[in-house]
C-alpha cells in the first residue's frame, strides 16, 4: 500500500488524532529515509538531481514534516 505524505497545508489543518496517526505512519519511513540519505554519496546525489531535478522547496517540506512529527 502506498504511503501518502500530506502537504504542509494539510498538516496544518489536521486535528490532534489525525496528526498522531500521521506520526505513527511516518516515523519509520523518515527513519529509513534519514539512514538512506546518510549513505547517499555526492555522485548519487548529482545523478538524482540530473534525473529528477531539484525540489526548490525541499528545505521547507522537510522542515514542515519534521515539525509536524516532533
Amino acid at each position: 500500500m502506498p504511503l501518502t505524505i500530506p502537504t504542509p497545508n494539510e498538516i496544518r489543518n489536521m486535528n490532534v488524532k489525525q496528526r498522531a496517526d500521521m506520526r505513527r505512519r511516518l516515523l519509520p519511513v523518515l527513519a529509513d529515509l534519514r539512514d538512506s540519505l546518510a549513505e547517499f554519496d555526492r555522485h548519487n546525489a548529482h545523478a538524482w538531481a540530473a534525473e529528477y531535478g531539484e525540489d526548490p522547496d525541499a528545505a521547507e517540506h522537510v522542515r514542515v514534516l519534521m515539525e509536524s512529527i516532533a
